[in-house]
């Protein structure tokens, strides 16, 4: 069996994370939404729920999904899974066009991970581009936005 020692019952760490509203600058360029504590023999995972909204001034786009991740960092090497939920569960609505595609990615630091999105508004020139997230933190991992 398994020996454990110590408790860390009633702890607090941050579980349900609304992140600050992210205007993206670049068009298909990825831009860091947060960063998550991962020191050696960490672990870490959870669900993203986001909206990425964007307009030309004249037509207008929206598109919301979920994404899984999961991550582990064994002395320095770090092994990460990153999944959106199937198109059919995603939502896209546009004004014009064929909406927005968004790309997701997690990034190795030191001791951290960085999870960044690239978004490409499909049909029109978008010159204002905003992500709405929030994250099911399912470790107690340290998360950090930007």
């Amino acid at each position: 069996g398994r020996s454990v020692s110590g408790t860390t019952d009633n702890v607090l760490y941050d579980a349900h994370i609304i992140g600050s509203e992210h205007l993206i600058t670049a068009e298909a360029t990825p831009s860091n939404l947060f960063e998550i504590a991962l020191p050696a023999g960490g672990m870490a995972g959870g669900t993203l729920t986001f909206q990425v909204m964007a307009t030309d001034g004249t037509d207008v786009a929206v598109h919301t999904g979920k994404a899984n991740f999961a991550v582990v960092n064994k002395g320095g090497v770090y092994t990460s899974q990153f999944t959106d939920e199937p198109i059919t569960s995603d939502a896209d609505a546009a004004s014009t066009g064929t909406g927005i595609t968004d790309t997701w990615a997690i990034t190795a630091g030191t001791n951290k991970v960085t999870v960044s999105i690239s978004v490409a508004v499909n049909s029109m020139v978008a010159n204002d581009i905003r992500v709405y997230w929030t994250l099911h933190n399912g470790g107690r991992n340290a998360v950090t936005q930007f």
